[in-house]
């Protein structure tokens, strides 16, 4: 399974959908076909180097079939989601890494050159919701859950989709000698809660509204 040109950086594999996506440093993403470990396609995010480099893939396991409304045109279909992460930006595509959202980071108010924006990601997988969720989690301890839409788009074009925030929280600083809230560095939606790890070795659950 060769077509990385640099360092893989992350992995992650979907049952459901039989399918890897694994991050590079040489600024894409790969899918592969689990079942007979052969590549698919590229998810690109540049050039390369380490504004580009990916470091960060998700993948909604889900296989429910979401009523989506776009003007008035309703389709109901299975959909699965593809999330991956540069420095730079945080995309979303289709199972198929069809492209569908793009979130510049740079335009973020964590955005900073020293450090990734996002340092963790999953999706909240409810059988039952139609709205998907993608929980990010930061180094300045902020954990933020985004969703998608395309209600944006204008009349008589095609879908234009983009992420809107739900949701921001904030990991608590605990301990006298702490001077600033800790980076989450994992992130894990079970059910209705949300766990989140971080940087002091720490992990700890939230309750989310339904």
């Amino acid at each position: 399974m060769r077509i990385h040109t640099d360092e893989v950086t992350c992995v992650t594999t979907s049952r459901s959908w039989s399918v890897v996506v694994s991050g590079s440093k040489d600024g894409s993403a790969a899918l592969w076909d689990l079942n007979r470990g052969v590549y698919i396609r590229s998810i690109w995010h540049g050039d390369g180097g380490e504004s580009n480099a990916v470091n960060l893939v998700t993948i909604n396991e889900s296989t429910v079939r979401h009523a989506i409304s776009v003007l008035s045109t309703i389709s109901n279909h299975p959909q699965g989601y593809i999330a991956t992460c540069s420095r730079l930006k945080l995309c979303l595509h289709t199972i198929n890494a069809r492209p569908m959202a793009v979130l510049d980071l740079t335009t973020t108010p964590s955005f900073s050159l020293l450090v990734p924006t996002i340092t963790a990601m999953a999706f909240h997988e409810r059988e039952y919701s139609h709205l998907g969720v993608l929980a990010a989690g930061g180094p300045d301890g902020s954990i933020t859950l985004r969703t998608w839409t395309a209600d944006g788009t204008p009349e008589g074009e095609k879908a234009q989709w983009e992420f809107v925030t739900v949701r921001t929280m904030k990991v608590r600083m605990v301990g006298r000698s702490v001077t600033r809230p800790p980076s989450v560095t994992a992130l894990k939606f079970l059910g209705e809660s949300l766990l989140h790890g971080e940087e002091t070795g720490k992990a700890y659950i939230w309750s989310l509204p339904e």
